[in-house]
């Protein structure tokens, strides 16, 4: 009984010398475990600050900007007075146009006198030949005597129609030069620039002293109350973008506030832009309304980061687990019993950190964390102690 005791001790504690120097001579390696979480597919960018709704002033006439009373970024009411342009030549017109129109005034009051002098005059000398018809009757004048009276009636009578007439065409210069004089009036308040709304100064494209022709931009006034933001996104990234997906923004000057929003339009075309790193780049504008602004100004930089699909409850690993093997099927070094096994995998989302597992795998696997540490397949390998 004692022989088969200490023969048991033995072989007991050659299994245990075995399997410490089994496991002394494992590989340690960085492991981990499937966990269930969740997982946010998202793409970000930077995005700007911009006005919902901008209204742009430009100018009817041409002139020279006198002088600029607001400042790029500062708030304007509606109505009020932003700019003050000069027009030398329609300042002079408006002179000279006066001066037809007093000169014009004074023919017509002119001719109004004389009108009822002529019409005194008139009255007499119809008068006058009334007494001589009435003579003629009674045969106390001769024919040719009523004639030379009538004479005179005709021509008091063929002036007064003539002043009339120059009465008519001085009243219609009268009315020509003041409805003339009310365009140019109109146009010299175009020179004064207003706001047509209520807002903030977003751009200023002009200087004092700067001529300009009609249909220059003056000033773009946008409603302060409403902003968005306008981003541009990678053109590969776009085509997983939809409007109606939700967006969140962030900036410093929100100090941890996220803001929330909705992507309202995304551009049909892609333009070519310059990255930091001088690299040509394909992106696609495009335009989140936010729910509220904040304290966000037109021109601040944000990060806006869409949430492109999300999952709940579902196994996730670390990115780095995964590899590809020549065949390009993914991959992940399996602990199984100490010894590596190359276990295929199919994968769903994946954020910064994590990638979904959807088969290949079950909870609580042990892995090893980085697949870019070479280990082969069937090496004993151990948890690296901390």
């Amino acid at each position: 009984m004692n022989k088969r005791i200490a023969v048991a001790v033995v072989i007991t504690l050659i299994v245990a010398v075995g399997l410490i120097y089994r496991y002394n001579s494992a590989t340690s390696v960085a492991m981990t475990r499937v966990n269930l979480g969740s997982i946010q597919d998202l793409v970000s960018d930077t995005g700007y600050v911009q006005a919902a709704k901008k209204h742009d002033i430009y100018s009817e006439q041409s002139g020279t900007v006198g002088r600029l009373l607001i400042k790029t970024g500062q708030k304007v009411s509606k109505n009020q007075v932003i700019m003050i342009m000069e027009n030398q030549d329609l300042a002079m017109n408006s002179q000279q146009l006066q001066i037809q129109l007093n000169q014009a005034r004074g023919t017509v009051d002119s001719t109004k006198a004389a009108l009822i002098k002529l019409g005194l005059d008139l009255s007499d000398i119809q008068e006058e030949f009334e007494r001589s018809k009435a003579l003629f009757l009674s045969g106390a004048i001769s024919q040719v005597q009523l004639d030379f009276v009538k004479t005179g009636m005709d021509r008091e009578m063929a002036s007064f129609d003539a002043l009339e007439k120059n009465l008519q065409t001085a009243n219609e210069q009268v009315n020509s030069y003041e409805r003339l004089l009310n365009i140019s009036g109109e146009k010299e308040k175009d020179l004064t620039i207003k706001s047509i709304v209520d807002g903030i100064a977003l751009q200023l494209p002009v200087e004092s002293g700067q001529t300009v022709t009609a249909g220059t931009l003056l000033a773009r006034i946008g409603v302060a109350d409403e902003l968005e933001v306008k981003a541009e996104i990678l053109s590969d990234d776009v085509g997983q973008i939809k409007v109606g997906q939700k967006a969140k923004v962030t900036a410093p000057v929100l100090r941890g506030e996220i803001l929330e929003g909705e992507i309202i339009e995304i551009y049909p075309q892609a333009e070519e832009k310059l990255s930091a790193l001088g690299l040509i780049q394909r992106r696609v504008p495009i335009i989140i309304k936010l729910n509220k602004s904040g304290n966000l100004k037109p021109g601040y930089e944000t990060k806006v980061t869409i949430v492109i699909s999300s999952k709940e409850k579902v196994m996730l690993i670390p990115r780095e687990s995964v590899f590809s093997g020549l065949d390009g099927k993914k991959r992940v070094m399996k602990v199984v019993e100490g010894k590596v096994v190359y276990t295929p995998v199919k994968t769903g989302l994946l954020d910064s950190k994590n990638i979904e597992i959807t088969a290949g795998l079950s909870q609580e696997d042990q892995i090893i964390r980085d697949a870019s540490t070479i280990v082969k397949e069937n090496t004993r390998v151990k948890p690296l102690e901390s």
